[in-house]
């Protein structure tokens, strides 16, 4: 399997958090998980993730300022954000607050792969 890696999953919902973890450990990541921002902050930095992922699944909080927090405190992390399907209008604020991605609801997993081998963001 290879050299095992970190994800940080940010899921206020809950929505995505088992399947994700089984995914991600098939292709050699070691998962934690974060229900929002002060509890983010601290895995981060005690982690320090490969990638961070942003399940956007709670409607009163669905904003992004955390990738942006985290893309200035380490520009080369890779941040994808997933979202329900129905907010389409999310996906400007999430790639304006330093998403790497934003994925639309994927009905398989596997459709996100291909995002982890794609380089982060260049810094500024």
């Amino acid at each position: 399997m290879g050299e095992s890696r970190v994800a940080l999953i940010i899921d206020d919902s809950e929505e995505y958090d088992e399947e994700l973890s089984r995914y991600l450990h098939k292709i050699g990541y070691y998962t934690f998980f974060a229900d929002d921002e002060e509890q983010a902050l601290e895995h981060f930095f005690g982690l320090f993730p490969d990638i961070v992922l942003i399940v956007t699944g709670n409607r009163e909080r669905r904003s992004f300022p955390i990738a942006q927090k985290l893309r200035s405190l380490v520009p080369t992390v890779r941040i994808i954000v997933i979202a329900p399907s129905d907010e389409e209008r999310d996906m400007p604020p999430a790639l304006e607050q330093e998403a790497d991605f934003y994925v639309e609801d994927p009905e398989d997993l596997q459709e996100i792969l291909p995002l982890f081998t794609i380089p982060p963001r260049s810094p500024n």
